[in-house]
């Protein structure tokens, strides 16, 4: 009998670009600014786009930092921001609408999953977006609270998809990096370091393992926006 469609939950990609570099700092969410931020729903069912929305951040807090170094990658400087950004309260109300569209049949049990590539470094500077809002995220998102009590919202990290997907494979995907993936999958990728150029392959690479673990298959054709095609199933249970 098949689930009932009120009952499964949407997915929302999410990449943000940040004025420092990952040094896997547990605290790097509170020391370094948002610079950019995109996010795209997909329906939990069909894979398909719902919406799409990403914007430049104006600068909120002069003592966060904007690294030189992270401006050559990005492209993205707090002169920029400043110019053509939007204040951080205006894009979480953006981010709050994206995921109350996500949840196509509003109810409780289908709000929104994120996904992400690295999904650990990406939720905690989402976290704090909606924290300095003074937004409680656990309205809009699947999740659950932490031994403190805090909310952490409930993530997919398309790198342990890869790590599982590939585990037998030792060529240039062991080091899991966007770009690796996306060429082991097919799906077209531009090493652009700007938050949607990351959204758009990382939901492609999402629709690529989900169908693959849908149909049994590993020959999969993913096309941007969510064509999906299955060429031939090759594994047997």
């Amino acid at each position: 009998m098949p689930r009932d469609p009120k009952k499964i939950n949407s997915f929302v990609i999410v990449d943000v670009e940040t004025g420092g570099l990952d040094k896997k700092d547990g605290n790097h969410a509170q020391k370094v600014a948002v610079t950019e931020i995109a996010m795209l729903a997909m329906n939990g069912v069909t894979l398909q786009d719902i919406v799409k929305y990403d914007n430049l951040i104006k600068p909120y807090d002069n003592t966060l930092i904007y690294d030189p170094q992270a401006a050559q990658v990005t492209g993205i400087d707090k002169d920029l921001c400043e110019r053509e950004g939007v204040r951080l309260r205006e894009v979480v109300d953006d981010m709050i609408t994206v995921l109350e569209e996500a949840n196509v049949h509003q109810t409780k049990t289908a709000k929104p999953i994120f996904v992400a590539h690295n999904w650990p470094f990406d939720r905690g500077f989402v976290m704090e977006m909606f924290r300095r809002a003074g937004k409680d995220l656990s309205k809009y998102v699947q999740g659950g609270k932490d031994c403190f009590g805090n909310f952490i919202p409930q993530g997919i990290d398309t790198i342990d998809l890869a790590k599982q997907c590939w585990a037998d494979i030792t060529d240039n995907t062991t080091k899991f990096k966007l770009g690796a993936c996306c060429l082991k999958a097919g799906v077209e990728f531009s090493d652009a370091h700007r938050a949607m150029n990351d959204v758009l392959p990382t939901a492609d690479l999402f629709r690529y393992f989900m169908t693959r673990l849908r149909s049994g298959s590993s020959e999969v054709t993913v096309k941007e926006g969510g064509n999906i095609s299955v060429v031939r199933k090759s594994f047997e249970w």
